[in-house]
């Protein structure tokens, strides 16, 4: 696959280019496909969460079904393409919070979400979609100002930016080794005091390492580790991205 080979389609405004993604594939949309967005009014997130949409850059890549769905390599994948492309066109560091945030001077700016779409009749897979959701020359809310950021970059627009991005991750897929390498160098959780919620109980851990399927190995105070697959944790101390 190729960005050449990829169907993009345009929006001012939108209800959510995930939501958008998964109605063409349930009404036959040939892939793989880009769907590029200024605004949306109903962005999701992780877990059903609301996602600030107000303006930026908002896309979904719209994949062929892969052979078994996991979020957590296909996002770790996605976030490092998307790391990569902000970089170098605008010139910035970035940080990467597992799973599927991406920091900018101690600030998040962009949200992933990667979604299996099936079937609802016959449960076939019908494809992935991969949503990034990126605070790009916006105005920040000021409810939100002490948590999310915005990457001023004039000159770039969102669409050379998706298609950066796209390109990219359609790459990571051939390359997973190294997306995954460049996923741990960028990690703000490796080597600090974490805090997660699992069975509705809290735990609190050192973030030890992140695995080839982008699992978190956690080590616990009493000596034990485990290794964190789903869910996202809380960083107890401040960090810069």
């Amino acid at each position: 696959m190729s960005l050449k080979d990829t169907s993009v389609y345009f929006f001012d405004e939108i209800d959510s280019t995930n939501s958008e993604a998964r109605r063409r594939l349930l009404s036959g949309l040939a892939l793989p496909a880009l769907f590029i967005a200024r605004r949306q009014t109903a962005g999701r997130g992780r877990r059903g969460r609301s996602f600030y949409s107000e303006g930026g850059l908002y896309m979904t890549l719209a994949l062929p079904p892969q052979s078994a769905f996991d979020a957590v390599p296909i996002t770790a994948y996605a976030a490092s393409a998307t790391a990569m492309a902000i970089e170098e066109l605008c010139g910035v560091k970035t940080g990467i919070k597992w799973v599927n945030d991406i920091f900018v001077s101690g600030k998040k700016v962009c949200g992933i979400l990667a979604e299996a779409v099936t079937d609802p009749e016959t449960g076939k897979a019908l494809g992935l979609i991969i949503g990034v959701g990126v605070n790009l020359n916006s105005v920040i809310p000021e409810e939100l100002e002490g948590i999310a950021g915005s990457i001023i970059c004039p000159d770039l627009s969102p669409e050379t930016l998706a298609k950066a991005i796209t390109d990219k991750m359609l790459a990571a897929f051939s390359n997973k080794q190294a997306y995954m390498a460049y996923y741990r160098t960028h990690s703000m959780v490796l080597g600090q005091k974490v805090r997660y919620v699992q069975n509705d109980v809290t735990y609190d851990a050192v973030a030890l390492d992140i695995d080839d399927m982008g699992g978190l190995k956690v080590l616990h105070p009493d000596g034990t580790t485990q290794t964190l697959t789903s869910g996202e944790v809380t960083l107890r101390i401040k960090t810069d991205g």
